[in-house]
């Protein structure tokens, strides 16, 4: 039996992760060479690294309308998850919560801060009356995956603020805006389709 070659194999993962295009692998590669300096060092290629980051920290928040000191770069989807649920729970030191069908980088944080995890109908749409029943000023974060449910808006919540959804594999496809209906955090990876 023959390996298969590359041309020949239907790739059936997408959502998990994708080839590059060929512009962003060349970006990349071209920040990976000039700015291989610490971006938080004072001399001349550091400083090099600092611009590349901010560059980029200033595209993905106009990308998302965010301001770019809002935007903050994890090393993986888990990481940008964790610190949503657990920075919101330790700033507000409030109650979080999440749908049942999160991804286990959400649920798993709710459910060790002791957090609500929020019913969901066979159409994965959220329990709204669950939701209303623990919406109070205690609420620090409740994380929805927008791919699956739709994200929970003013209409929906006795609180629009504060919320995650949870966008992985969807700021490709759709439009997505920070500001107002889509939650005050937007963790996204870098690896997705864009």
């Amino acid at each position: 039996m023959s390996a298969r070659t590359e041309s020949e194999e239907t790739y059936l993962d997408w959502a998990a992760s994708t080839p590059m295009r060929p512009e962003a692998l060349q970006a990349m590669v071209q920040a990976a060479q000039d700015g291989y300096g610490n971006p938080t060092g004072a001399h001349h290629r550091a400083r090099v690294g600092r611009r590349i980051v901010d560059d980029a920290r200033d595209q993905v928040a106009d990308a998302v309308g965010a301001e770019p000191s809002e935007v903050i770069f994890c090393g993986s989807g888990t990481e940008a998850d964790n610190l949503a649920i657990f920075g919101a729970h330790a700033t507000n030191n409030g109650h979080v919560a999440c749908s049942a069908i999160e991804h286990h980088a959400v649920l798993h944080p709710v459910q060790h801060l002791g957090g609500t995890v929020l019913d969901v109908d066979s159409a994965g749409q959220l329990d709204i009356a669950q939701l209303r029943s623990i919406a109070n000023d205690d609420l620090a974060i409740v994380s929805v995956m927008l791919a699956i449910t739709r994200p929970v808006s003013s209409n929906d919540s006795t609180r629009s603020e504060p919320s995650l959804t949870n966008s992985h594999p969807m700021h490709c496809c759709i439009p997505m805006r920070c500001r107002p209906s889509h939650g005050s955090m937007l963790p996204n990876l870098q690896h997705q389709p864009t």
